[in-house]
């Protein structure tokens, strides 16, 4: 089972969980079908994942072409005329007629990868230009073209004076100029980091009939470990360079781009890159290095900055870089008991909030760049974000939903009889009828005991104010209220900060001196306000 949870904190007005029963597509729940690597494409809205078999699933979220709800379930499953197809030898395998009936909208399976003898998956990549890149623990790389469904690149990675295998472990894609030379037009980059810290860099070069293939440019060993992540940025200002349609199209129109930076980072250090030319370097205690990602913020003068964001899961750090030189601007302290394993799956989103994994069941959103108010927090009370309502006042008693057809009230024996599982027993001792007559649970009783109906809260008006019948009795001075509360108000804060001055004084004497000094201090309240208003009362 694959979710997607929105970290938007009440900015959308949707709250929905996206859900994909990835067993009921591939008609198998056993362990091998779970999920262990995600990528998803925000602008083209596609979503691959990976599983622990080795394939890899390409979902698109659309309308569903075969949406019936009325369906039954195996009725929907003897529908598909490629029941059996996911066991043929082929790699890739269209399985669209698996999405759910029941779903209008949504993601759906698109195309099933098969691992092809190659293992498991250690790198996998979904571009938001059509393209999903797939590494193998065999060191198979593959990428797919999306507009057809068709492999357009399957190599090995292998270097003959290595005598350990060279396995993909993190994929990227990026755009700019190949060269320094002035109104170069840019390209598409593919950059392949490896498990032996050597990263190496692809250009996907297209023809007119939007035919592409995949050619090697080159690649350099920049890192002392496994490289764990990819990012591609604009040398002039900063900014990630992750292509798009809308760059593909300018690229093709021959618009000159800039020369990327390739920041690169293992579990170890952190490299930046140009043209395979190393740059700056910055080296971290062994396996400290959990995590990296780039962030920006508007500065004072409009313009927009980056810097790097490591996420340091054994000393439970967050480090913010300076780009390109990879200075250290801050260094603060994770506000959570973070476990190391899992924070190297949070991820740095661009507008300066950062997503730990604290636990195996536990993530937060950390927000670094101070752009927006926390949820909760002393400085929040005027936020429009709302977790529950605080205010709302709860009925005296339980009720169901009398809109339910044939569903009544819950009664007081009702829910006896759901608590005791018996029937309550009537009693014929008078004492209980006379107990019931003055008891506080009897409704005959709520006015006499001034708790009258309450007005109770809207949830569709969140910020209203939830506001209480009451009653003033008739005989009191309304014009003096406000100034003899506020006036105790004052005494008593005032007696309560000279008696916490001397608590300490006195905690270490007898009780028969604590007790006479407590009955002194509420004399001394008593004749401070009895002079006062309230004694006109």
């Amino acid at each position: 089972m694959g979710s997607i949870w929105n970290s938007s904190e009440g900015d959308l007005d949707c709250s929905s969980v996206f859900e994909i029963d990835i067993s009921a597509i591939l008609l198998d729940d056993s362990p091998a079908v779970s999920v262990s690597k995600i990528s998803f494409a925000s602008d083209l809205l596609e979503l691959s994942c990976s599983l622990f078999n080795g394939d890899v699933l390409l979902f698109a979220y659309e309308t569903n072409k075969n949406y019936q709800p009325d369906v039954h379930e195996l009725t929907g499953k003897m529908g598909s005329l490629e029941l059996s197809s996911t066991n043929v030898n082929k790699q890739t395998i269209d399985i669209s007629d698996r999405g759910p009936r029941n779903v209008r909208k949504g993601f759906l399976p698109q195309l099933l990868v098969k691992p092809m003898g190659n293992g498991k998956v250690t790198a996998l990549c979904n571009s938001n230009i059509g393209f999903v890149a797939v590494g193998y623990e065999s060191g198979q790389l593959v990428v797919i073209n999306k507009r057809g469904n068709v492999v357009i690149f399957s190599e090995k990675l292998q270097d003959s004076g290595l005598s350990i295998p060279i396995l993909p472990t993190s994929i990227e894609f990026g755009y700019g100029s190949p060269s320094e030379t002035p109104l170069t037009s840019g390209s598409i980059f593919m950059y392949v980091g490896t498990s032996v810290g050597r990263l190496i860099t692809y250009e996907l070069v297209g023809d007119s009939k939007n035919r592409y293939v995949v050619r090697f440019i080159n690649s350099v060993d920049c890192n002392d470990h496994e490289i764990t992540n990819i990012i591609p940025i604009d040398s002039t200002t900063g900014r990630p360079c992750q292509p798009n349609i809308q760059i593909l199209n300018s690229l093709k129109d021959g618009t000159p781009k800039a020369v990327p930076l390739v920041i690169s980072a293992s579990h170890n250090d952190i490299r930046i890159t140009k043209l395979g030319t190393k740059m700056a370097h910055k080296s971290y205690s062994k396996g400290e290095l959990s995590n990296i990602g780039i962030t920006g913020t508007r500065t004072p003068n409009g313009n927009v900055g980056f810097c790097i964001v490591a996420i340091l899961g054994g000393s439970k750090k967050l480090i913010t870089l300076s780009l390109p030189g990879l200075v250290e601007m801050v260094n603060m302290r994770i506000p959570y008991r973070i476990e190391a394993k899992y924070a190297e799956h949070s991820s740095t989103l661009p507008m300066g909030d950062v997503f730990i994994r604290i636990t195996e069941t536990e993530a937060a959103l950390v927000n670094i760049m101070k752009t927006r108010k926390p949820v909760m927090g002393l400085e929040t009370t005027q936020n429009s974000d709302s977790l529950f309502l605080k205010t709302i006042h709860v009925p005296f008693r339980p009720a169901a939903n009398s809109l339910l057809k044939n569903t009544p009230n819950l009664t007081y024996d009702h829910l006896y009889r759901l608590l005791t599982n018996r029937e309550k027993v009537v009693s014929r001792v008078e004492d209980v009828k006379l107990s019931w007559l003055v008891s506080p649970y009897n409704p005959a009783n709520y006015n006499l005991l001034g708790s009258g109906k309450p007005k109770y809260y809207d949830p569709n008006a969140i910020h209203k104010q939830v506001q209480v019948e009451s009653s003033i009795s008739p005989g009191m001075n309304t014009n003096n209220i406000g100034a003899s509360f506020q006036k105790w108000s004052k005494s008593a804060s005032n007696t309560l900060q000279m008696t916490a001055g001397k608590v300490q004084d006195f905690a270490g004497e007898t009780n028969e001196q604590f007790d006479k000094y407590v009955e002194d201090t509420k004399k001394s309240i008593a004749k401070s306000l009895l002079p006062g208003g309230l004694g006109n009362l």
